[in-house]
C-alpha cells in the first residue's frame, strides 16, 4: 500500500487539509510529518482527520534527550504516543 507523506503537515492546512483530501478520496493514505505534536489533542486531531499514520521527529526525539540521554524517558514518550494512538484508532497501535 502506497502512503503519501505531507509536510510539513501544519503549515499545508493541518488535520483539515487530511480531512478535506480524503473526503472525495477516502482511499488516500496520508502520513503527515512537521507540526504533529507529542501531546494527546495533536495525536487524536491528526487520527481522527483521517491520518494513516503520523511521522515525528524534533516534536519526540527533543534536544533535552538527546543532550541527556535519556532513552529510557524517550521509550516512554513512545509507548504513552502509541497508547494514544490505539485509543483513537479504536485498538492497537504497531510500529512497523
Amino acid at each position: 500500500m502506497e502512503i503519501c507523506k505531507v509536510f510539513p503537515g501544519e503549515e499545508i492546512g493541518g488535520p483539515g487539509f487530511v480531512a478535506a483530501v480524503r473526503g472525495p478520496m477516502p482511499w488516500t493514505r496520508i502520513m503527515p510529518t512537521g507540526g504533529v505534536e507529542a501531546n494527546q489533542e495533536s495525536i487524536r486531531a491528526w487520527f481522527e482527520a483521517g491520518a494513516a499514520c503520523v511521522g515525528m521527529g524534533s516534536k519526540l526525539i527533543t534536544q533535552e534527550i538527546l543532550a541527556s540521554g535519556d532513552y529510557s524517558a524517550l521509550a516512554e514518550d513512545v509507548r504513552t504516543i502509541l497508547g494514544w494512538i490505539g485509543e483513537v484508532r479504536g485498538g492497537k497501535a504497531s510500529v512497523n
